[in-house]
């Protein structure tokens, strides 16, 4: 088991015992960085009042939010059959896209994976649904590759739903469809994210507190302007020769 893997099954007991809110775990990017104690409290298969339709779950959607698609992805290697669904939620002056999947065989938990770089698309759940927890992820507000940061120069909108907004808006509107689809709410809701995802960690933890349960900060890219520095002078460093690598310090 890994470390962090361990630590947060701890996280999770304590929070199970203790009924405190609002944990929140610093850790490095690593491949198993969540347990999520998916068999704390072992839960029978899924009984649900909707359909995966989209007619039925806008039926029971929150209001502003849209749902665009739904279809049962069926069970494949260690993923559960699941109701994949995608959507979006209206802020003012733009759309924040959504994706959230519902395991058949549901655990009772929740859980929102966050994504790095600057967004623009959904992030892999795998870590979550193969755990049986309903799990989502948003595209926080705007369309485009991971390091393409043009929306911010023209849509101050998109830029406001990146720093905050977005992710927000998409776990209240995930949750609430979760809850709508099962018939009761979550025993637990969790966050994980890395880089640009531990970012968004840190401004759930401290804008919109009871979001969640507990929350994992992974090698948060909270430092924008120092970031932003670092990415400049790594930029400039190839150009000029004396940062360049010699063969001499490779012999052989």
């Amino acid at each position: 088991m890994f470390a962090t893997e361990f630590i947060m099954r701890v996280l999770s007991q304590w929070v199970a015992s203790m009924r405190v809110r609002r944990v929140i775990g610093v850790a490095v990017c690593v491949a198993g960085a969540v347990g999520l104690a998916a068999s704390l409290t072992p839960v029978a298969e899924a009984v649900t009042d909707v359909d995966c339709t989209v007619t039925s779950l806008q039926a029971k959607a929150p209001r502003d939010t849209t749902v665009a698609s739904a279809k049962v992805v069926p069970a494949e290697g260690n993923l559960p059959q699941f109701c994949q669904v995608e959507g979006s939620v209206a802020t003012p002056g733009n759309q924040v896209g959504f994706r959230l999947a519902l395991p058949a065989d549901w655990n009772g938990k929740f859980y929102f994976q966050g994504i790095g770089g600057f967004g623009g698309t959904f992030t892999n759940m795998n870590r979550g649904v193969s755990r049986k927890y309903a799990s989502a992820t948003t595209d926080m507000g705007h369309k485009g590759a991971a390091f393409d940061g043009s929306f911010a120069t023209k849509n101050q909108a998109q830029v406001i739903d990146f720093g905050n907004r977005g992710t927000h808006v998409t776990a209240v509107a995930t949750q609430a469809l979760t809850t709508a689809y099962y018939s009761r709410k979550p025993q637990f809701a969790y966050f994980n994210g890395c880089s640009n995802g531990g970012r968004q960690a840190l401004m759930e933890a401290q804008r919109y507190p009871d979001d969640f349960d507990g929350l994992v900060a992974g090698a948060p890219a909270n430092d924008f302007v120092g970031i932003g520095a670092q990415f400049i002078k790594d930029m400039r460093n190839p150009r000029e020769k004396r940062y360049h690598l010699q063969r001499a310090a490779f012999p052989g």
